[in-house]
């Protein structure tokens, strides 16, 4: 049976929102991007994930958007400092350390572009254990014995 552990996304979410409040500013998780206050953050994460026969590598692109009160340059390269210092080296989700990579910051009439990508390769085990949840006994009507199907999940 394989058996893989990997962090959930809602986590990784959380850990960036709580970052996120260091500045000062309300954060969405949310894609609506009407009739909020300013200045605001809005984070998005997408997740990639690649599979092999002794890992999983996934790949987390992280997309926050700042909405500054005033639209204006100077606000946001104040705010693209403090956000580069808090998200340089790690992230820390749960009792794990995930690498930030490819930090890139810019600004597109007038409001903040930062994205980053969160790697993750967790390892793929394998048991041969068999356990009563992996077996799985279908019965079709069994007049003899041959209608009997039995798979065993591996």
């Amino acid at each position: 049976m394989k058996q893989i552990h990997i962090i959930d996304l809602i986590d990784f979410k959380k850990e960036i929102v709580k970052t996120l409040e260091k500045t000062g500013c309300t954060t969405f998780a949310t894609d609506l991007k009407q009739g909020f206050e300013k200045p605001c953050f809005f984070v998005q994460i997408n997740p990639k994930m690649d599979y092999y026969c002794d890992s999983v590598e996934e790949n987390i692109v992280v997309q926050i958007n700042f909405f500054p009160a005033s639209r204006t340059s100077i606000e946001n390269f104040e705010m693209a400092n403090k956000l580069r210092v808090l998200f340089v080296g790690t992230l820390d989700v749960g009792d794990r350390h995930f690498t930030i990579e490819e930090l890139d910051i810019q600004e597109t009439e007038g409001i903040l572009d930062v994205t980053f990508v969160i790697r993750n390769i967790e390892e793929v085990t394998y048991s041969d254990e068999i356990t009563m949840e992996d077996i799985n006994v279908n019965f079709k009507e069994p007049e003899i014995i041959s209608d009997l199907d039995i798979n065993i999940r591996r």
